[in-house]
């Protein structure tokens, strides 16, 4: 279920309804006065989006923040305020398209080194010699594939450190925040992100996120978003279950993820606009409607929550609860 209906179409929402806002509040700051004020509200807001990161990865205990990302992306992205929807959605799906075309690299130079290894082994194992480089390949292989499989001792150690005291649950997300908020941000998080906020752009200008257009566009946009989504999505499904999630079936599954997150992120998208345009389960709405306009508080509040019921500082709970 996760793989087939969710798997990065969460944030895939995030990403859009934040370039929505850029959108709103650029053009009401606008009206209200065009000239340098606007950039000013911009820039300051996101960067106080990032400082806010800084605090919710570092001192709040979540090395999955998003903040921080969001706003570094955001910064480059108010002189795509006033570009047309057509525009935007081409630039967006470009800039998503440059993650394909990532792993497509990624997933050649990881097929050759597999292939430079299984050459080496079979010649080692039908007693040949082989040379340094060769050897070189079957360890290096080697060394993937065990950095890919998560040992027993490994989980022990993770659940220890979380089930350990504030500092020590620090010390244990570092890393993790370092690479994200540096090299990881870079390489992976903001073409997902900024392909999909220039989408929300579009979609919001568009009135498609304004619940403006008719019931069989919404249809239409499921029936569209779902049948291309799943397609790709049981493809990936069915190459990780038969590779058994592993290092080469994982490689192999991104090349299609956004073939598969992004329809089925639209198809989200139409499901949810078809329900609002038709005031259809309004008890439902309302409320997550006033959820949605306190989106930081309850982003951070999760974390809260969630830091004192699994981590050291509180009841322990992590690695004891099943799904």
């Amino acid at each position: 279920i996760t793989s087939l209906f969710f798997e990065g179409t969460m944030r895939g929402l995030f990403s859009i309804l934040f370039g929505a806002g850029i959108v709103l509040m650029t053009s009401r700051a606008e009206g209200r006065d065009p000239n340098i004020a606007v950039a000013d509200i911009y820039f300051r807001r996101n960067l106080w989006l990032i400082a806010f990161g800084l605090v919710h990865a570092w001192l709040l205990l979540f090395p999955g923040d998003i903040l921080y990302r969001y706003g570094v992306v955001a910064l480059f992205l108010f002189v795509f305020r006033k570009v047309s929807p057509k525009i935007l959605i081409v630039l967006g799906l470009l800039v998503l398209a440059s993650t394909t075309m990532k792993d497509i690299y990624w997933n050649f130079e990881e097929n050759n080194a597999q292939a430079a290894a299984i050459s080496a082994q079979t010649l080692l194992d039908s007693g040949e010699e082989i040379s340094e480089e060769q050897q070189d390949a079957i360890d290096d292989w080697q060394e993937k594939l065990d950095d890919h499989e998560v040992t027993a001792e490994a989980i022990d150690e993770m659940v220890t450190a979380k089930q350990g005291g504030y500092f020590e649950n620090i010390a244990n997300n570092a890393e993790r925040i370092i690479q994200g908020q540096s090299y990881g941000l870079y390489m992976y998080t903001f073409a997902d992100a900024a392909g999909m906020m220039l989408i929300g752009m579009a979609l919001l200008k568009l009135g498609i996120l304004n619940a403006e257009r008719s019931n069989r566009f919404y249809l239409t946009m499921m029936a569209v978003g779902y049948g291309v989504g799943l397609s790709a999505n049981v493809h990936e499904m069915n190459l990780l279950i038969a590779g058994n999630f592993g290092y080469v079936a994982v490689g192999q599954s991104f090349l299609t993820f956004e073939l598969g997150r992004v329809p089925i992120t639209l198809g989200h998208v139409g499901l949810v606009m078809l329900i609002c345009r038709n005031g259809w389960l309004r008890w439902l709405t309302s409320r997550l409607a006033a959820v949605g306009q306190m989106a930081l508080t309850n982003y951070i509040s999760h974390s809260i929550v969630c830091a004192i019921v699994f981590l050291g500082i509180g009841f322990s709970m992590f690695g004891e609860l099943q799904r």
